[in-house]
């Protein structure tokens, strides 16, 4: 899971941390609890299968944009992040745009 933090350290947000015993209370994250790497390739292709139509149009939609828009910074984007690489694979196929043949050459 990717996490953004700032690059500075607040200790009034530290202080907001902490629970009712004065221990830091870990933060639940919005997007599931951790994968395991062995088990993200079905994780992400559950994820994309569950994604209603509409979105996953828009998924595709937003990254065309993205992709005829900055071609480098899109290149940049998916090779630093494979997992992302990997759900828009999944979506072609899902989307019936790639035979699934096909895709299994490509990753």
């Amino acid at each position: 899971s990717l996490r953004v933090d700032t690059a500075t350290s607040d200790k009034s947000e530290e202080i907001k941390s902490l629970g009712p015993t004065g221990k830091v209370v870990p933060e639940v994250s919005p997007y599931g609890a951790p994968c395991p790497p062995d088990n993200a390739p079905e994780a992400i292709s559950q994820a994309v299968a569950s994604l209603p139509p509409e979105q996953m149009f828009e998924l595709m939609t937003q990254m065309k944009k993205c992709i005829l828009g900055n071609p480098d910074e899109a290149k940049k984007l998916l090779l630093q992040n494979s997992q992302l690489a990997y759900a828009l694979l999944q979506a072609l196929v899902v989307m019936r745009v790639l035979d699934p043949s096909i895709a299994f050459y490509v990753f």
